[in-house]
């Protein structure tokens, strides 16, 4: 076994230091035998003066010698005999103990070639050994340990190997053991179920050899032949802990819970008008119009501000007509004058030739008027009506806020078109009147603008010159004479809607207004459950309530479990490794075993590499392996 060997040869090691230390003893004895040799050998020298006998002298030296060595070999026997004893005594409790707790079958291995384990600690920590004593006490508990291997020739045949480690120095003993069926529980019969496991693991770097060569450690191994066996399994087993539970009388308690925190969401609110949406204010009002009008001219021609432009090709000639009196248009002389009314409705206005009717003006609301500015402590929230409202500035630095006011005020309002004059409105229209020219000789406009009459115009030669025809103007000369004529464009009146101040016009002719909403922080409140006492308040809240206790047994260890009156800690299985034969070696799960052969140190190669290793054991989960969901009775 590799772990036997290995503390075997720590054992081997401590021993020669001991031996060695015995040497240095025996050096310096020698040495401080042949001062004093030499020191009466002097004296001798010195009183008497006489020859030394040498031959004497070194009689006497061995004869001191041979002494010292006795006297040295008497003390490590003494030694040895009394850490042989401390060390046969306690190996001894070991190998009793292992065997009695080994005699329940669940505790033994399964499989021929497996083996289990259990430290002296854990043989302390169950109370199968009492407390060491002595020179015992130096004993290591997590390096000793008892071992029970399954022999692969007979069924009943175990190896109960014992190994004990104390002040540096170690000693294992192995012993033959046979369990029979009639010495063990009655549950025996009972087939045990193992689950197969695997895992992975990962080298960052991985040797290899030349062919014919196998791989030993950092080494490649020449070799002829290849033995392989199955390696057999090691689980380090702790015994079942049963210790008498604790009692605890019949009193008063104290049951304590958390309170019950209820917290207030996070809020906001908004003035009146307003309405809340999200964290933001919404006031929504119909848009105000105003009036616009739109200017359209026929086709062919421009329109510039409210006229129409209209251009034509001019004509030359090489006379001119003129007229004496009045304007030449279209080939006439035409002299104007203006027309006279007559009112058939309604009153007639001087000033501008025309008739009108009145009627009183209509009383309206105006829109929101500027008027002016107030200023307001910060907690007074100023309210809006449907005559003035407020409009929020700027906020002072003493606190104070600054708000607009805005005002309607009744109007005197007349009909589109109208002219208001006081609290009456006059409508003007050609349907009230009656036009005429004054003068026979003058005849009324086809439009009723105005009273003309034709002469004949008058000729004269002159160059040629660029000519426009009636009701067109002449720019330019000669060649670059241009003919254009302006008329009044078509005036279509439009309403354009419009917001005041601080509001947004939507699509569909809203005003809206948004603000921040006031937040409103939340609360929270500690309240108890209905049958407990409240105490303090706010996070310092207690809760609690008075409770009477009947007297019950309990287990100090949180990891025990309670049966009557006894607390049972249940021992466990852990997988600890693989166990090769001698002569063998281990890799993953297999032991081999080559020829002697040529031995050359190995490739090293760096990269990362996969093994998987796969085992049976008795529990189905064991720390680093995963259940493959593969099982066997056994």
């Amino acid at each position: 076994m590799y772990d036997d060997d290995e503390k075997s040869t720590k054992s081997s090691k401590k021993n020669h230091h001991d031996l060695d230390n015995n040497e240095e003893f025996k050096r310096e004895t020698a040495e401080e035998i042949k001062k004093e040799v030499l020191k009466e050998t002097k004296e001798e020298k010195v009183t008497y003066g006489i020859k030394a006998d040498w031959i004497s002298i070194l009689v006497k030296f061995f004869i001191v010698l041979l002494i010292a060595f006795f006297v040295i070999f008497i003390i490590v026997k003494i030694r040895n005999i009394g850490s042989k004893n401390y060390f046969d005594e306690t190996i001894e409790r070991m190998r009793q103990t292992a065997y009695v707790y080994y005699k329940v079958k669940n505790h033994r291995p399964v499989e021929n070639g497996e083996r289990v384990e259990m430290t002296l600690g854990d043989m302390m920590e169950a109370n199968l050994i009492q407390e060491l004593k002595g020179k015992a006490e130096s004993c290591n508990k997590d390096y000793s340990y008892v071992s029970l291997t399954k022999k692969e020739s007979e069924d009943d045949l175990y190896d109960l190997g014992v190994y004990l480690t104390c002040n540096g120095e170690a000693k294992n003993a192995n012993y033959d053991v046979e369990y029979k069926e009639d010495e063990t529980e009655a549950n025996t019969k009972e087939k045990t179920i193992l689950y197969e496991l695997k895992r992975n693991t990962t080298n960052k770097y991985e040797y290899t050899c030349p062919d014919g060569y196998t791989l030993d450690g950092t080494h490649c191994q020449a070799s002829q032949e290849v033995k392989t066996t199955t390696a057999r399994p090691i689980y380090r087993t702790t015994p079942t802990i049963n210790t008498s539970a604790r009692y605890k009388y019949q009193g008063y308690n104290y049951e304590y819970i958390d309170p019950i925190i209820e917290t207030t969401p996070e809020s906001y609110k908004c003035s009146t008008d307003y309405v809340l949406e999200g964290t933001n204010c919404i006031k929504e009002t119909e848009a105000n119009y105003k009036k616009k009008y739109d200017y359209t001219c026929p086709s062919g021609s421009t329109l510039i501000g409210t006229n129409c432009l209209q251009e034509t090709t001019p004509y030359s000639t090489n006379e001119e007509a003129y007229c004496s009196k009045g304007t030449l248009r279209n080939g006439k002389c035409y002299q104007t004058t203006k027309y006279s009314v007559k009112c058939t409705e309604g009153n007639k206005d001087s000033n501008t030739n025309s008739c009108y009717i009145t009627y009183t003006a209509k009383k309206e609301l105006s829109d929101w008027l500027f008027d002016g500015k107030k200023t307001y402590s910060a907690s007074y929230d100023p309210k809006d009506t449907d005559k003035k409202k407020y409009e929020y500035d700027y906020e002072k630095t003493n606190g104070q806020i600054v708000y607009k006011v805005y005002i309607k005020k009744y109007q005197s309002v007349c009909d589109a078109g109208d002219e208001i004059k006081g609290n009456l409105c006059r409508h003007y229209s050609k349907n009230y009147e009656r036009r005429y020219c004054s003068s026979s000789s003058y005849q009324l406009s086809s439009d009723e603008s105005e009273c003309y009459k034709t002469t004949e115009p008058k000729y004269r030669n002159i160059k040629t010159t660029y000519l426009c025809p009636t009701g067109y103007t002449k720019k330019g000369t000669g060649t670059s004479t241009r003919c254009i004529k302006y008329t009044k464009a078509t005036k279509k009146e439009i309403s354009i809607p419009y917001c005041a101040s601080n509001y947004t016009l939507t699509s569909d002719n809203k005003c809206v207004r948004t603000v921040k909403a006031t937040q409103i922080e939340s609360k929270i409140y500690y309240s108890c459950k209905e049958g407990y006492t409240k105490k303090g308040s706010g996070s310092s809240t207690i809760c609690y309530k008075k409770t009477t206790n009947e007297g019950y047994y309990y287990c100090a260890n949180s990891s025990a479990r309670l049966e009557g009156k006894r607390c049972i800690i249940d021992g466990t299985t852990t997988f600890k490794g693989y166990l090769c034969p001698t002569g063998y070696k281990l890799s993953g799960n297999t032991c081999y075993r080559t020829t002697t052969g040529a031995r050359i140190k190995a490739t090293k190669e760096y990269g990362t590499s996969e093994n998987e290793e796969i085992i049976w054991s008795k529990d189905k989960k064991v720390a680093g392996w995963t259940f493959t969901g593969n099982t066997k009775e056994v």
